[in-house]
């Protein structure tokens, strides 16, 4: 059965609410008054694919711009999209006077005659769409970005505005204020037990190993013998260099409803203000604002001194002296913080 309307009446957050309730799927067609077309697939309520006129959204093009191709590692290929995506559905949200349809499909995936656009790699919940442009439209104090006449996105914007830090401030600062006992001073060689410790939190509970990791480091050898050890058939790992890239694998889990565990390098800069290296604890501030339910665990280097309340903290092997027996207690270490961080 097909539907049809105006969002003058109907607002495209409250109609794909609509549609994520009835579990519908099949093929929404936005036309606005301006000239702009988008499509939507939706499968089972949640959108998978996002397409606009002209072939605005082509995956190649996007890739292309940001120096990425087909070829690059796939985890970096789909954040770039997923995220291209999302940003391409808020600034539809901004279409107030445009007509919409929504006609059923088998699968929006293969049965598909209107521009290619983009095939999101994991399904993008309404709900989170909806919080997006909420959090959006109070940064920019009631106006959002949004397409112009003819329908084509315009530059993105800087992520790194003033009022997205001052709302981040407070997690933050959370994550890097020292307490009498919320220090590690990491040191080598250090026993596991010493070398894993939750500071500031309830008794630990051991957890069952999260069914999906992200782990961003600048250790690429390091990610690696992480992602090796820690590799269960029921846990998917991601392992970034950039935090750009883990902040946007991690935004794509919440959108499905599930929160990954984090691993960061004590280097890790904060993906949009690097420059002022405010470090790894404004990006685990990014990352705790978005979910406060997420384990986070913190790779200190020996002999640093890391101010983590709440956090585990576990002491990196010396790359230039660490052998397999110190990456094998090094893991080890990783999965008891892991499982106990209550």
């Amino acid at each position: 059965m097909s539907l049809a309307g105006n969002l003058s009446d109907l607002s495209l957050p409250e109609l794909l609410q609509l549609v994520a309730m009835s579990r519908k799927t099949g093929a929404l067609e936005v036309c606005s008054e301006q000239g702009g077309v988008a499509w939507l697939g939706v499968r089972s309520g949640s959108i998978v694919r996002v397409a606009l006129e002209r072939g605005d959204l082509e995956p190649e093009q996007i890739l292309k711009n940001a120096g990425l191709s087909l070829e690059s590692p796939s985890d970096v290929v789909e954040a770039a999209l997923w995220e291209a995506a999302v940003q391409a559905i808020l600034r539809i949200f901004e279409w107030t006077q445009a007509e919409f349809t929504f006609d059923p499909l088998a699968d929006p995936i293969k049965q598909w005659r209107w521009p290619e656009g983009i095939v999101l790699p994991s399904p993008l919940s309404p709900d989170f769409l909806a919080l997006e442009g909420a959090r959006l439209l109070d940064e920019s104090g009631g106006a959002s970005a949004s397409l112009d006449e003819a329908g084509e996105l315009p530059a993105p914007t800087d992520p790194s505005t003033a009022s997205e830090l001052d709302e981040l401030d407070a997690c933050a600062a959370a994550a890097s204020a020292p307490g009498p006992e919320s220090e590690i001073r990491a040191s080598d060689p250090l026993p596991i037990d010493d070398a894993t410790r939750v500071y500031d939190a309830p008794p630990a509970v051991m957890l069952p190993p999260p069914r999906a990791l992200i782990c961003v480091d600048s250790d690429l050898p390091m990610l690696e013998k992480l992602k090796q050890g820690l590799q269960t058939p029921d846990t998917r790992i991601h392992i970034f260099q950039s935090a750009t890239d883990a902040l946007q694998r991690f935004r794509q889990y919440l959108a499905t409803g599930e929160t990954p565990a984090l691993i960061v390098g004590s280097m890790v800069e904060d993906p949009f203000e690097a420059h002022l290296s405010l470090g790894w604890r404004r990006f685990a501030g990014r990352v705790l604002a978005l979910s406060a339910r997420v384990r986070v665990v913190v790779v200190a280097r020996t002999g640093e001194k890391v101010a983590a309340p709440g956090i585990a903290v576990v002491c990196r092997p010396d790359s230039r002296t660490a052998d397999e027996r110190d990456y094998r207690r090094f893991v080890e270490g990783i999965g008891r913080a892991l499982s106990f961080i209550a």
